[in-house]
């Protein structure tokens, strides 16, 4: 109660330090009479928004929490005042296929690249259509780098289970395969393991009041970032050429 009492001052102090830190605090307030309630906190730190935005060419973001349009309209909209539109970045949101998510896509960010994480496609998948031979040819048409060789693993699906072909054929592909992504966006990610990897990452602060997890979070990406300068700074070889073959061998 007591952490919970001081969020203010904490967001006060985070800009403070860094006035290009972003935080918006939300609290439930009917009348001055009333108490405030926490709701919810957004926190975006400079550092962490204008490395991505500068290292990744992908603008992706994972999406997993939000069931309300309400709460969505409010996180899409101070993450884009924060980072920037998705006209001049080419967003792509990937979300676990929460009961109306699509529909909310479409009405709140028409122009954002939506698409659902598929290992949680393919958890929803295998309990009716259950076996290996469904789970590879579902990810074989998920992977599918042209229009031919989708069309062939589907047809394989239908012969194989026509239930499970019509279960796949409802979805729009743009959600789930990589032949219907946009190019936009320069995002051909297919699951949330990296907001997965963060959420493991960030583990032993998550049970803390609130206040505590924060600090350790920032303090958690603070040493994070310190370390792989270090180990940058060692770095002698060409890592841009070396990214570049990399690429070459994945696409071969």
């Amino acid at each position: 109660m007591e952490q919970y009492a001081r969020m203010w001052d904490y967001c006060d102090l985070v800009r403070d330090k860094n006035p290009e830190n972003c935080l918006k605090l939300k609290v439930h307030r009917p009348s001055l009479d009333v108490f405030p309630t926490f709701q919810r906190l957004y926190v975006s730190l400079h550092a962490t928004r204008t490395n991505f935005l500068a290292g990744c060419r992908s603008r992706w973001l994972p999406f997993k929490r939000g069931r309300t349009k309400g709460l969505m309209d409010l996180v899409f909209t101070t993450l884009l005042n924060d980072i920037g539109s998705i006209e001049s970045h080419g967003w792509a949101f990937i979300s676990d296929r929460q009961k109306g998510l699509v529909e909310t896509f479409e009405e709140i960010l028409p122009n954002a690249d939506h698409k659902c994480c598929v290992r949680h496609l393919d958890a929803n998948f295998k309990v009716e259509y259950k076996g290996k031979l469904h789970k590879d040819t579902m990810w074989a048409a998920t992977y599918a780098s042209t229009a031919i060789e989708f069309e062939k693993h589907m047809a394989a699906l239908e012969k194989l289970d026509k239930k499970a072909y019509a279960y796949l054929k409802k979805i729009n592909p743009t959600l789930w395969s990589r032949i219907a992504f946009s190019p936009r966006s320069k995002c051909s990610l297919l699951v949330n393991n990296l907001s997965e990897t963060f959420n493991s990452f960030i583990l032993p602060a998550r049970d803390k009041p609130i206040l505590t997890m924060l600090e350790t979070i920032r303090r958690l990406i603070m040493t994070r970032f310190q370390k792989q300068r270090v180990e940058m700074e060692k770095y002698q070889g060409p890592y841009a050429l070396k990214f570049k073959r990399s690429w070459k061998r994945q696409r071969c």
